[in-house]
């Protein structure tokens, strides 16, 4: 491929991502979509207005993504519009960092479709588009990747000073993409490299860089693990060790025939399953078709390349499972039912281990390409890609639906959304010194940035209510916080609605 045409493909893959990721802005949402999000501004704010970072809170204690926006701000942008648009930039350009990384194993044209894939990730797309802690971590994990490479093969003063000032930023932004990323490299210095001494050093300043920074500002962590999760340590050990022995024993060329084919798929389909009832909601079944499309190719590509180097790609991603392995403990096993005790979200994975499977994929769709030799295949699989993808985002932040009464009903549009009549109501409410009570968290989250606290509260109920109560079982976590919301419509029975618009009523 002349580099020209690699340029140009290179930059609209990044252009598109960085769209995809500040779509729900660009079509007229103009507060944070999460109260995750709200509360990674509310650091914001914290520095803005005290001149210094809120060490002392869990979110304050990751402070890369605050400072950069508070940074910015002080040249007299708007806070909250920066906050809104600005830190997609920066996963972006990880994107470009793992291409550079993937070129040095891989073909051109497979890259380039492999750094698509994680363009249209669905779990990508979300986790650096919000904006959180995270967004700046997916940024760090592949510039990490990269300069780590690069320092091994290389030595020299400035790749070192590049790479530890990395590891140095990757920690402050984030815990869990920081341990995404020391997982990432160790098992890439077993699998990948032949100066392991020299890697696994490097590896160990990473941890010990880590350590250091989780005592003075991240002890939680440690209590968590020492106090409540002792008997996860164990299990922990125990799947590692399975997992280090067959990945050592393993004969790949062995497993692809169809006998082992099929085990293999049953495998990942009762994985799929139990992953499924892990998550906090019953998702769409729109939501499922992107990864459902790319786990496709992942397979084929597996099944159908003798690439030594795929095949070390995907022994990392199978330590990856690890994560998810244990929580499938925790949840059916030892019958816990909220994966907070966990101190890494289990199911958060899937945005890191993206990176390693992308380019297995990539060969997967080559391969599909290759037997069919249609243009319109390739163009097909794009645009549906790229529009799935948008699923990941509650649907009425893009299609300004909920799809409701039908298959297709999508109940975090009813939990995370705020209407402009739901904005209309709470701004009435606190002109008259009122806070609002809300099954909606995210309306609780905005209440407590944007406004000041009150004494009195009214209870907002509006027709969101009525469809979350309506179909309740969907959510599935209670670490969520939402109340069935029969109880606070049932509170208002005998109260006085004192304003009210078409869309929700407040009582008194």
């Amino acid at each position: 491929m002349k580099m020209e045409k690699e340029y140009k493909i290179l930059i609209l893959i990044l252009i598109l991502a960085y769209i995809l990721r500040v779509l729900p802005y660009l079509v007229g949402y103009d507060i944070p979509i999460t109260d995750d999000s709200l509360r990674d501004f509310e650091q914001v704010k914290y520095i803005i207005d005290n001149n210094s970072i809120n060490f002392n809170d869990h979110y304050g204690a990751f402070p890369v993504l605050h400072i950069i926006i508070f940074l910015i701000s002080s040249l007299g942008a708007n806070s909250l519009e920066v906050f809104l648009v600005f830190p997609q930039i920066f996963p972006v350009i990880g994107l470009l960092f793992f291409y550079l990384f993937l070129k040095k194993y891989f073909p051109e044209k497979q890259c380039l479709f492999a750094l698509f894939l994680i363009a249209v990730s669905s779990f990508h797309i979300y986790w650096s588009s919000l904006p959180v802690r995270e967004t700046m971590g997916l940024f760090f994990f592949p510039l990490t990747i990269y300069l780590f490479d690069k320092e091994v093969e290389k030595k020299g003063l400035f790749n070192k000073l590049l790479l530890f000032f990395s590891f140095i930023l990757l920690i402050m932004s984030h815990n869990w993409s920081t341990f995404m990323a020391l997982f990432f490299l160790f098992f890439y210095s077993i699998f990948f490299l032949k100066k392991r001494t020299y890697a696994f050093s490097l590896v160990g300043i990473f941890i010990a860089l880590t350590l250091l920074y989780w005592v003075f500002v991240f002890n939680f962590a440690f209590e968590i693990i020492f106090d409540i999760l002792k008997p996860a340590i164990i299990v922990l050990l125990i799947l590692f060790l399975v997992l280090a022995l067959f990945t050592k024993k393993i004969n790949l060329e062995k497993i692809k025939n169809a006998r082992y084919a099929i085990i293999i798929g049953v495998i990942l389909l009762i994985l799929a399953i139990l992953s499924i009832k892990l998550t906090s909601f019953s998702y769409p079944i729109q939501a499922f078709i992107n990864p459902v499309i790319i786990l496709l190719f992942i397979l084929v590509g597996f099944f159908s390349t003798n690439d030594e180097k795929i095949e070390k790609l995907l022994k990392i991603a199978i330590f990856y499972l690890i994560f998810l392995l244990l929580a499938i403990v925790y949840y059916y096993i030892l019958n816990v039912k909220t994966l907070y005790i966990i101190p890494f979200d289990a199911l958060r994975i899937l945005e890191f281990l993206i990176f390693p499977l992308s380019i297995i994929a990539s060969y997967g769709f080559f391969i599909i390409y290759g037997k069919i030799k249609r243009k319109y295949l390739l163009y097909s699989i794009i645009i549906i890609l790229i529009v799935f993808g948008t699923f990941i985002y509650p649907s009425i932040f893009i299609y300004k639906t909920n799809f409701y009464g039908t298959p297709f009903y999508d109940i975090r549009s009813d939990i995370r959304y705020i209407p402009e009549e739901g904005f209309e109501l709470i701004e009435w409410a606190n002109k008259n010194d009122y806070n609002v009570i809300s099954n909606n968290y995210v309306i609780e989250e905005y209440q407590d940035i944007f406004y000041t606290k009150k004494n009195k509260t009214l209870i907002l109920i509006s027709e969101q209510d009525y469809k979350i109560e309506e179909n309740y079982e969907k959510i599935k976590d209670e670490k969520l916080g939402i109340p069935n919301p029969e109880s606070l419509i049932s509170k208002t029975a005998n109260m006085t609605a004192i304003h009210s618009n078409e869309w929700g009523r407040l009582y008194q």
